[in-house]
């Protein structure tokens, strides 16, 4: 509760503040959504099967004065808060790596994450009234607090969880560990309250639509995280982030329904191949998790100071039955390479991890889709279970 109240503080500053320069203010919701599975073989057991949102994301948008915005300046307040879960990827106290059964490994994360933005448009794109190339200042906040996965707190006896196990002598529950030295964040109340700066250069020159992707994007980004700015939780927390990112989309083949009939707008197939390249790099004291945070299908990548990663994908969409009714498959290879050792100082913190795989998903206006993954990782996580994963689910998006 008291991190929430430091998030809305954050939040009343800013519309205080923005008030000075501001005529009008709009907002808009950017993505409430909810992530079920039905059917998996990997992941935790989720949360009441993730049958309401999950994650929502909110855009405050001040509109400046006319000589501000003529010259490309913006100033925006991303929000953002839902629930996800976290893998406990080596022991807290002594940092060793965790390779027991995945389910009693994962716990779940209430974050809320805020973004104030202030941007200046370099180039611009005046027909689609869009940034090509921008420069952004931030002020940074994030609250997270972590605790035991649904699954786990619906039985604590019969159940193993992440950080608690029952103890069959003593009839109660105990804590699996005596410290969590080397995952700072989940020391004490199992909170992280932390704010920074972040100066970045995007690159965002892409035509998209429902059926095709055209275009390249890329981002450079420094993230700074003080132990000397306000609502720190932990005041030994001190680190710095460098991200570097770059896709590139291609659209191959677009076969409209007039091949087959009077002409909607609406294609009859559609083909388009996309690869996206990330390089992340991170040091500084006591790191928390979220800072080093990254997935590959299947499996999750270890916590290292330098993380390179890729997934290309090829993306086969039609028929549209309307302009937002249409069944999609995506096939897709996703790869990560950790490197630099562990942070905090957690040996054997370098690895590999990849997989090959495939998603069919039905779309259904824009709001609600089916699906279906099947892949192969092969290479785990700390060479741990490699092997071949599925899921099946619905995404419900607002």
């Amino acid at each position: 509760m008291k991190g929430i109240k430091k998030a809305l503080l954050i939040v009343l500053i800013f519309l205080a503040g923005s008030t000075l320069f501001a005529v009008s203010f709009s907002t808009s919701i950017l993505n409430i959504s909810s992530d079920t599975h039905l059917l998996s073989n990997f992941g935790s057991d989720g949360i009441l099967g993730g049958f309401f949102p999950l994650e929502a994301e909110y855009r405050y948008k001040t509109t400046l004065p006319e000589f501000m915005r003529e010259n490309g300046y913006s100033l925006n307040l991303d929000f953002s808060s839902g629930i996800k879960e976290r893998l406990l990827k080596v022991n807290p106290d002594n940092g060793e790596v965790r390779k027991e059964e995945r389910s009693s490994l994962f716990y779940q994360v209430h974050y809320i994450y805020l973004n104030i933005d202030f941007s200046k448009a370099l180039i611009r794109e005046s027909y689609m009234n869009e940034d090509i190339l921008a420069l952004h200042f931030s002020i940074l906040a994030d609250y997270e607090n972590a605790y035991e996965r649904f699954g786990y707190l619906s039985n604590p006896i019969k159940n193993t969880g992440a950080f608690n196990i029952y103890n069959e002598e003593t009839k109660g529950i105990e804590s699996r560990y005596n410290s969590f030295e080397y995952i700072p964040e989940l020391m004490g109340n199992k909170r992280l309250s932390q704010t920074g700066m972040g100066l970045s250069l995007t690159l965002n020159w892409k035509e998209e639509t429902e059926m095709t992707k055209d275009g390249i994007w890329g981002e450079v980004s420094l993230e700074y995280m003080p132990s000397w700015m306000p609502f720190h939780e932990k005041d030994d927390s001190d680190y710095l982030s460098i991200y570097l990112n770059g896709g590139i989309a291609l659209t191959f083949l677009e076969m409209s329904q007039m091949s087959f009939g009077p002409t909607n707008g609406l294609d009859a197939l559609a083909m388009y191949a996309e690869t996206d390249f990330s390089v992340l790099g991170t040091i500084g004291n006591n790191i928390p998790q979220l800072a080093v945070e990254k997935r590959v299908w299947g499996t999750d990548v270890p916590s290292s100071h330098v993380i390179v990663s890729n997934k290309t994908t090829l993306v086969i969409n039609g028929y549209q039955f309307m302009k937002d009714l249409y069944p999609s498959l995506s096939i897709f290879s996703d790869m990560a390479f950790a490197f630099g050792g562990g942070i905090n100082g957690v040996e054997g913190g370098n690895g590999f991890v990849g997989s090959l795989g495939a998603r069919f998903d039905f779309n259904i206006f824009s709001m609600f889709s089916l699906y279906g993954e099947i892949g192969y990782v092969y290479k785990d996580l700390y060479d741990r279970n490699p092997g071949f994963r599925y899921s099946l689910g619905a995404k419900v998006r607002i």
